[in-house]
């Protein structure tokens, strides 16, 4: 083989093989971002920003309310699937508790939170907007604390399921304040 024929073929190999690693190892780090946080919708409907920062898992990042909403909420996030793959079947997650924390220096604001499940559709097949099925409502009167949580015990009588998406839904949690300048800076689903 001669040189002029050898050496583009080789330099065509080694951006083959370096473009692979790259896809792969980039895929492997944003999985783990997905496993923390799904990239599932979130709307704030007050446009106040930063929505995301509920779900990034640090207490230094905030969402604080700028404006007042035109909707009946100001803002929803939906947060997990109520089951997960386990290589067989569709488990259902075992949710302990919603949490809530204040931002930093601050105490939590009064607010109402509606938790739904949303129908996970299969976009493919279906293009609709999902169904959604109101689990229970939470309210917190603002008691001068930092965090609150609300017990989930009993709210999910889920069974295992063997077809996607029958019976799985996304947990999303609906949320409105009346307080001015309302600030929250986590909300988690804790899990046994």
């Amino acid at each position: 083989m001669r040189i002029s024929t050898f050496v583009p073929v080789f330099v065509w190999i080694l951006l083959i093989l370096f473009g692979n690693y790259f896809l792969i190892s980039s895929t492997f780090k944003n999985m783990d971002v997905y496993h923390k946080i799904p990239p599932f919708r979130t709307e704030d409907a007050t446009r106040s920003g930063n929505l995301s920062y509920l779900l990034d898992q640090d207490t230094n990042t905030v969402w604080q309310k700028k404006n007042n909403s035109p909707l009946d909420w100001d803002f929803f996030v939906e947060m997990k699937l109520t089951h997960v793959w386990n290589g067989n079947v569709f488990s259902p997650r075992n949710f302990r508790s919603l949490d809530w924390k204040a931002c930093p220096g601050q105490n939590l604001p009064s607010f109402e939170a509606k938790l739904l499940f949303r129908e996970s559709i299969n976009i493919d097949k279906d293009l609709r907007l999902p169904d959604d099925k109101l689990i229970s409502v939470f309210r917190f009167n603002g008691e001068n604390k930092k965090q609150t949580s609300f017990s989930l015990d009993g709210f999910f009588p889920l069974k295992e399921e063997s077809k996607y998406p029958l019976g799985i839904s996304i947990i999303t949690v609906e949320v409105k304040t009346n307080t001015p300048n309302a600030c929250f800076s986590e909300i988690s689903l804790l899990e046994d």
